[in-house]
This record gives structure tokens, sequence and C-alpha cells, in this order.
């Protein structure tokens, strides 16, 4: 069995000593009433790391009044506040177990199984707090993880589009594509170049730890190995989808570009290959 907690001492003290720490740590003051605050939107009876706690115990142990906080809410403060000044989180945050679930499309091997990373919930709900201080509008297009949109109702306005066409005997087709493995998949310089116009600098560097430091342990047959990620996201993390739909949105921002032609106001246009001629 890896002895994880010993690997993360082992594996932070490595990467603080390759940097310098900057003392910029003004964040801190509002970290931990933050954290709390996603503490409990979190969904309950979560599972998390052996090495963990889960959601449940935490509120219960950040439970008695901040004004007067107990030695363990004082410690907890204290850690965000050299997290801050540091400028490093906790190895731990980034190292999760992959459970493999049943996806039920009656494939066989890895196409049939979906990971699932269990996380470090207090690590969990400091990320999301760093990532949604910052604003991520939506773009005009997007429905899917938009605040207030849904994605059926993208495909109803799609459906409703291809009824008016058949009714007015048009020829009609709709595509529509899923992409596979979508938050695991992205590379990370892709993702610190989505951070980096949002937030501020003193997030930037918490919220690149999150993937960039990753580790993932496999267990099979009563064997674990432990093996960094190279890219994308935790599979389950809670800012994942935000930083996915930045990175897809600002390529579908320039497919939109490249196919529409604004002479003739068309948002979608075909052009002849050889003679470069404008044929749709």
């Amino acid at each position: 069995m890896v002895d994880v907690p010993a690997f993360a001492l082992e594996e932070g003290g490595r990467y603080f000593s390759d940097r310098l720490p900057l003392p910029h740590f003004s964040p801190a003051e509002t970290d931990y009433d933050n954290t709390l605050h996603y503490l409990k939107s979190a969904r309950a009876h979560r599972a998390c790391p052996r090495w963990a706690c889960p959601r449940e115990a935490w509120l219960v142990a950040l439970a008695h009044d901040a004004s007067e906080p107990t030695l363990f809410q004082t410690m907890v403060q204290e850690l965000f506040y050299q997290m801050r000044r540091l400028r490093v989180q906790p190895q731990l945050w980034s190292i999760a177990p992959a459970i493999p679930l049943e996806k039920v499309n009656r494939k066989p091997g890895c196409p049939g199984k979906r990971l699932v990373h269990l996380l470090d919930l207090l690590g969990k709900a400091w990320i999301a707090s760093a990532w949604k201080s910052s604003e991520h509008a939506p773009s005009s297009f997007a429905y899917g993880f938009a605040p207030g949109r849904r994605r059926e109702q993208a495909i109803l306005h799609v459906r409703c589009l291809l009824r008016r066409l058949h009714y007015d005997g048009l020829f009609s087709t709709a595509v529509l594509y899923d992409l596979s493995n979508a938050f695991p998949s992205p590379s990370h310089q892709s993702l610190d170049a989505v951070l980096s116009p949002d937030c501020p600098d003193c997030d930037v560097v918490m919220l690149a730890q999150r993937y960039r430091r990753a580790f993932v342990l496999l267990q099979q047959a009563g064997q674990e190995l432990l093996v960094s990620t190279g890219c994308g996201d935790l599979q389950g993390d809670t800012v994942a989808p935000g930083k996915f739909v930045r990175l897809i949105n600002g390529l579908l921002k320039i497919w939109r570009r490249s196919t529409y032609d604004a002479s003739t106001c068309r948002a979608l246009c075909v052009k002849d290959p050889f003679t470069c001629r404008t044929v749709f």
C-alpha cells in the first residue's frame, strides 16, 4: 500500500524547494469564510480518500462561532494564511484515488468505464472558492455549465428550428457532437491560458497547482500505483467544468469567425477550395 501522506510531504517539499515564495497573501482573510460556505453547499455523504475527512466531519469541526474560534479553527485559519503567504497548497489536495464506474454502454474494457476521482473535500471547497471569487462571464452562445442556463435549452432551440424548416419544405439536418474525456484532455498550457485573463495572479498560481501537481492513485488486485496526470483536470473537481467551458468557447469563437462571411451576413459559408469563391 502506498504511503500517500508521506509521499505528499516529500513531493510538497521538493516543489517548495524549487521555487521562490512571494509575500502576497491578502486573500487569506476571506479564504476561511468562503471555503466554509462552499463546504456547506457541497453534496452530503460524498466519499473521500482514506487519508481525508468527509464533509460532515469538517462541518462539525468548524461549526463554532468564528468570533471565538477553537484551537482547531485557528489552525485551519493559519493553514490558509500560510498557503497564501507561501503560495503553495497542500500536495495531498492534488492526490486522488481513481474509482472506475460503469457507463452502462455495453462496451468492454476502458471504453465502458468512467474514472471518478475521490478528492479531499476541504481542498475541493478551497479551490472552488478561489475560482468562483472571480467573474467568468459565459459566452452568448454557451449553455453548458453556464449559470441560469441548461443544455436542454440549446437542444430545444435546434429542434424548434428544424421543425420550422420542415414545415417550410426546406431540407435540414443537425449534427450533435459529444466530447469524450473532456475534462482530463486539455493540455496544462491551455488551462493556464484560461486562468490568466479572469483570475488575479495570487489565485492563478494556486489554481494551476491543482492540476499541474496532480497524481492519481490506481488500485487493482491489492496493489497501488501513483501516476502523474500530465494533462487535464481531475475528474469530479468542482472547477473543472468552468475551465473547460472557457477553453472550448474560445475555440468555438475562432470557428465562428472563420465561418462567417461579413459581406453577405451569413453565419456559415462554404467556399470552393480551388477558386476560393463562396458557393453557399
